[in-house]
């Protein structure tokens, strides 16, 4: 993956339809450019800089990545009615 460039295409971005969050280190290998581009395709995404971070952003920041991960789900998660 690092030694070649990815590209996802916009038809495939657009055609996500599940929650999501992008994030990205400040100093990660997906530019800012790059990470709004997707943003944008993917509807209703969320979109997170984490400062002071890499694309190793799970093994940099664990707890951070961790906690920001709980509540996006906990977000999208419907509330339960008996």
């Amino acid at each position: 993956m690092w030694r070649q460039k990815i590209y996802f295409s916009p038809i495939l971005l657009k055609s996500i339809k599940v929650p999501v969050m992008l994030v990205l280190g400040d100093r990660d290998d997906v530019t800012l450019e790059q990470g709004i581009e997707m943003h944008r395709l993917i509807k209703d995404s969320q979109f997170c800089i984490l400062p002071n971070t890499s694309h190793a952003v799970f093994h940099e920041r664990p707890t951070l990545i961790n906690q920001l991960a709980i509540e996006f789900f906990k977000s999208k998660i419907l509330p339960l009615r008996f």
